[in-house]
């Protein structure tokens, strides 16, 4: 099909795994019209979906990662990518160079947390493209397969929280808004209002108004649950 110039430009970059240059379809700034967001931090668009294209894909190696970091891959990260190269290029049903569809996403969020998990990457990584992959099941309306992953990313960001040495202030209080967040989604009443409070009386160098306010939302969200949950039982 013709390439849509107003909604995207090709870029071309070297595969760091196989050394094949390839072309690719990336989005254009311009083009990107935000229509809504989710309070675990999801955008619904109204023209093109960036998120369709978070992740570039090697077509001939399906080595997949962030756009931003794809050539981040260290001598023995390579190794170990090249070894399980024939498990990944087996995935893959055509090239994720062009337009992409929902599912061509989720092919390729799927191949960047293999490669991830490949290269031992942190939770923090794997947590965020679980979490891409949930809300593109929810893009779909796949509300089963959305809770699923939903449930591993709460866990995953729970082990950031804890485990995380690196983990800054302002990004500490953003997972533990979204553990209290994904909790709430997931049901777990008591424990959402747990991690909310946890993020609203967090001491960070500078206040950041709007999670705060998106995580005392939450909180009534939580308490107007807790209040549904009661009647319903009473």
């Amino acid at each position: 099909s013709d390439l849509n110039e107003l909604w995207f430009f090709t870029d071309d970059t070297q595969c760091p795994v196989c050394r094949n240059t390839f072309s690719y379809l990336r989005v254009r700034a311009s083009a990107v019209r935000p229509a809504s967001r989710d309070t675990d931090f999801r955008i619904a668009y109204r023209t093109v979906d960036p998120s369709l294209y978070a992740v570039s894909v090697c077509p001939h190696c399906a080595y997949a990662a962030y756009v931003e970091d794809f050539g981040d891959v260290d001598a023995e990260e390579r190794r170990a990518l090249l070894a399980t190269r024939a498990d990944r290029v087996a995935g893959v049903a055509h090239p994720l160079v062009g337009e992409r569809t929902v599912e061509d996403a989720v092919v390729s969020l799927r191949l960047a947390l293999d490669c991830a998990r490949v290269r031992g990457s942190g939770p923090r990584r794997i947590a965020g493209l679980l979490h891409r992959l949930a809300w593109l099941e929810r893009t779909r309306g796949d509300a089963e397969a959305e809770r699923g992953l939903l449930q591993e990313v709460h866990a995953e960001y729970v082990r950031v929280y804890e485990q995380d040495p690196d983990i800054q202030d302002a990004s500490a209080m953003r997972v533990a808004y979204l553990i209290g967040d994904l909790a709430l989604r997931l049901g777990e009443v008591e424990s959402a209002r747990r991690w909310l409070l946890e993020c609203v009386n967090m001491k960070t160098a500078e206040r950041q108004e709007g999670l705060l306010r998106m995580a005392r939302e939450r909180m009534d969200d939580a308490r107007a649950e807790q209040r549904g949950g009661l009647a319903r039982s009473a």
